[in-house]
């Protein structure tokens, strides 16, 4: 999993339910209620989590975290030593 969205996990809004930017997103990542990005902050790990709200003039999101988190790990090389 590659993280699409920086997010703070303590922003919290209710349960699980967390507050993110889309300022803070990967270039090309698709942001619309519904659909689904993978989210991480630098000290808990990334997770997918579903769209819930989103304010485009703001760049507001509210995101629902949909598993538990896991460690961001590189993705291993293709190309032979």
């Amino acid at each position: 999993m590659k993280r699409q969205l920086t997010v703070d996990f303590n922003r919290v809004v209710r349960d699980d339910l967390i507050r993110g930017n889309a300022r803070r997103a990967v270039p090309g990542t698709t942001l619309e209620v519904g659909s689904t990005v993978i989210v991480g902050d630098d000290d808990w790990g990334i997770a997918p989590a579903e769209i819930v709200e989103y304010d485009e003039a703001s760049g507001s999101l509210v995101l629902r975290v949909l598993d538990d988190l896991k460690p961001e790990a590189a993705t291993p090389s293709s190309r032979s030593a």
